[in-house]
């Protein structure tokens, strides 16, 4: 075996833990799972804010302003070959 593959009973640093700590202790990974799940919970129940008008206009006038500016930069290639 290659010795930059990990083991379970190698003791490589994981952070603070040991993974051999992690492997003795599972409560550790249920815990970390667990605390995960009850921030992806807040997240979802807070949603998306709407954005206002303005700000809509200025990122559909970026967006044309892109397109433009692809379509320059396509004419002076085009023209210098």
């Amino acid at each position: 075996m290659a010795t930059n593959q990990l083991e379970l009973g190698e003791s490589a640093l994981l952070g603070n833990l040991r993974l051999t700590d992690v492997c003795e202790r599972p409560d550790l990974i249920e815990q970390t799972l667990k605390e995960h799940r009850n921030t992806q919970g807040r997240i979802q129940a807070v949603g998306r804010r709407t954005l206002g008008p303005w700000l809509k206009a200025t990122i559909w006038g970026l967006r044309v302003y892109v397109l433009f500016m692809t379509v320059v930069v396509i004419i002076n290639i085009v023209h210098t070959v």
